[in-house]
């Protein structure tokens, strides 16, 4: 099946997607969301785009080596709230790595449509960017969920074969500042060049359009979202806390800034 798309042009259209979807209680929250500055990008993970080209076998040889590596100095830089307790728990690992910029098998995406918004239209300002919708509830009965309690290695996804259809929802257990601040999500694939995209698409029926699909969001849109989302507080510094926040705040305040008054 082709993945459904719908366009945004302004910011009533975005509101009006998201009427259109079923939001329950807190206590429930269903639906992810994913934004990314290019339309045409599918949904990778950042160790399968830095490998490109390369197998299974030699993915998870790397993989391995750089978590290795990552854990041996780790202690040195992160406080011990957020230090995995178990060395053999990866996945608590791989999030670690993953929210400190190394590339991992994970996938991000939020539980709030206006910072999944934000990253959509945020970058690439020459290229349409999009907005992934994903009902997680729905989605999560349709996929096979591995235990990822106990992943030593006799575990799935350390086997060059392992199925894609082995896909898993997850949340930080222990949250920084900034996952609390961009209300964290995560995917996970067993298979390690599994494009999440992909498995969500061969897995979700054809006639479930609002279980999982992308919204378009033209170029010349991107500065209006933009603004919208600053006037909502929705900025590089209610999303990055810190001085690094502020600062990118600050570049956004100057790009809006520049085209408001370009003739």
């Amino acid at each position: 099946m082709a993945i459904r798309e719908v366009t945004i042009n302004s910011w009533a259209n975005f509101t009006d997607l998201l009427a259109g979807l079923r939001f329950d209680t807190p206590l429930n929250i269903r639906f992810l969301f994913r934004g990314q500055g290019r339309a045409a990008w599918l949904l990778t993970p950042s160790l399968f785009r830095a490998t490109a080209g390369l197998t299974s076998e030699n993915t998870l040889a790397i993989e391995q080596a750089a978590l290795h590596d990552f854990r041996r100095q780790a202690h040195l830089y992160i406080p011990p709230r957020i230090h995995p307790d178990d060395d053999d728990d990866v996945v608590s690992w791989w999030l670690v790595m993953q929210h400190h910029g190394a590339p991992t098998r994970l996938l991000d995406w939020t539980r709030s449509p206006y910072v999944g918004l934000y990253f959509a239209v945020v970058t690439d300002p020459e290229h349409p960017g999009a907005l992934w919708i994903l009902d997680g509830a729905a989605a999560s009965k349709l996929l096979r969920e591995p235990d990822l309690k106990d992943t030593g290695p006799d575990h799935p996804i350390h086997k060059p074969d392992a199925p894609d259809t082995l896909f898993y929802f997850l949340e930080p257990k222990y949250q920084t500042d900034r996952m609390a601040a961009q209300q964290t999500a995560l995917t996970i694939a067993a298979q390690v060049r599994a494009i999440h995209s992909d498995v969500l698409e061969r897995v979700i029926p054809q006639d479930a359009t609002t279980t999982f699909f992308k919204a378009i969001i033209p170029a010349a849109t991107k500065p209006k979202l933009l603004m919208e989302l600053h006037r909502m507080n929705v900025t590089a510094r209610s999303l990055f806390p810190g001085i690094d926040g502020l600062g990118k705040s600050i570049a956004e305040f100057v790009h809006l800034a520049t085209i408001a008054l370009t003739p």
